[in-house]
């Protein structure tokens, strides 16, 4: 995908939660999500959070075409940061979209966070898209998008595109995705080093992002807190012109200073984009897991040059049309509980001559064309046998 054309002039809109005071976010970002579900299990107990975000044009664009957000959502901390492309009415209302269905989604699911965060970003895709038929000069409209979610004791997250997220732990800052933009791509085959693609004429070029490509590739990962860490997540305005060790500087006391510093040192530095910056600064960790089971993570791993830290422990998936795209994420991140076991069995269920007794999900079983599904049928018929005992103990009692 070749780069989009970026933002015009406009005017100057920012906003910022208070210290301390979680979950406040300007209008202008995207309207409040939905009320958790009444039925929804509470998320695990976690780690004390405090956060912050803020977006500006910068000083030389007047239309900010960034979207930001630091809030709870589902009672959880939310950080995300997209970068419309396509200009004046097209970028921001991309962006706005993106972060606006992400809280959406993530408000009314249900799923382990990787899968829910990974399909969050799918429809937010979707969104894009159709919004881009609603007005003239939407077309081709996309956005980039980085969005890092604190569930229980880790943070998952999600990345589109040249939006960077940073863990900052003991001093040290780690990038904990990757770009998907062509002199990144280059800089990791070895074909340019990071100071020649910093001020190379294609550094703009993006090759990923929603709205614009049939197959979108998301990134996922998650990574263990500890007491102390903070998770920055910025807009490629920041950190055109920001490297990492100033970044490490700058992300430090009350997030919602932390935040203005960060931006502040943009516009110091002539800001030609859109700058925005979310953090959330971990206090305490307490104990708690998670409603899932998750891979280990390497953490004595090192970055390659101009990669993101393995720390993260990267997925990347294709989100197709293909219904299938994220079985891969719901292994990697089963849920546990019986319930969360049934449906994997489903998911998984045995084909006759499959290796290990199992069929590759997705793909069709050895049983006759139009057959029945005995293997899927049994499941589900003993879970419904189980369901009306339950009922009939509870009516007798």
């Amino acid at each position: 995908m070749g780069a989009l054309p970026r933002g015009a002039d406009g005017e100057r809109e920012a906003f910022r939660s208070p210290p301390r005071a979680p979950g406040v976010a300007c209008p202008f970002v995207s309207p409040p999500a939905p009320s958790t579900p009444p039925d929804a299990p509470p998320p695990a107990e976690g780690p004390d959070v405090t956060f912050a975000a803020a977006s500006r044009p910068g000083v030389v664009r007047r239309v900010n075409q960034d979207a930001g957000f630091a809030g709870l959502v589902d009672g959880r901390p939310l950080l995300a940061v997209a970068d419309g492309i396509g200009g004046h009415d097209a970028g921001e209302v991309a962006s706005r979209t993106a972060v606006a269905t992400v809280r959406e989604r993530l408000a009314r699911s249900r799923e382990p966070a990787p899968v829910a965060l990974a399909r969050a970003v799918a429809e937010a895709d979707r969104a894009v898209r159709r919004a881009q038929g609603d007005a003239p000069g939407r077309a081709g409209m996309g956005t980039t998008l980085s969005a890092v979610w604190i569930d229980g004791d880790v943070a998952v997250l999600a990345h589109v595109g040249d939006t960077r997220a940073f863990l900052l732990r003991g001093g040290r800052l780690e990038r904990l995705t990757d770009d998907h933009s062509l002199v990144a791509e280059r800089v990791r085959q070895g074909l340019l080093s990071e100071g020649e693609a910093a001020g190379h004429r294609l550094r703009n070029v993006i090759t990923n992002a929603l709205g614009a490509d049939a197959a979108l590739r998301i990134d996922v990962g998650h990574v263990p807190l500890e007491a102390g860490d903070r998770l920055v997540v910025t807009s490629d305005g920041v950190t055109t012109l920001l490297d990492e060790a100033t970044l490490a500087d700058l992300a430090v006391g009350p997030p919602d200073a932390a935040v203005a510093a960060i931006l502040d040192a943009a516009d110091a530095r002539g800001s030609a984009d859109n700058v925005t910056a979310a953090l959330a600064a971990v206090e305490r960790v307490r104990g708690a897991a998670t409603r899932y089971a998750r891979p280990a993570v390497n953490e004595g791993a090192v970055a390659e040059p101009g990669g993101a830290s393995p720390r993260a422990a990267v997925v990347s998936l294709v989100a197709s049309g293909d219904p299938g795209w994220i079985q891969p994420l719901q292994r990697r991140y089963p849920g546990r509980g019986p319930w969360a076991r049934l449906v994997a069995a489903v998911r998984t269920r045995p084909a006759r001559g499959a290796p290990g007794g199992r069929e590759a999900p997705g793909r069709p079983s050895d049983r006759p064309a139009g057959g029945p599904d005995r293997a899927a049928w049994g499941w589900w018929g003993a879970a419904a046998g189980l369901l009306v005992l339950l009922i009939a103990f509870a009516l007798r009692g």
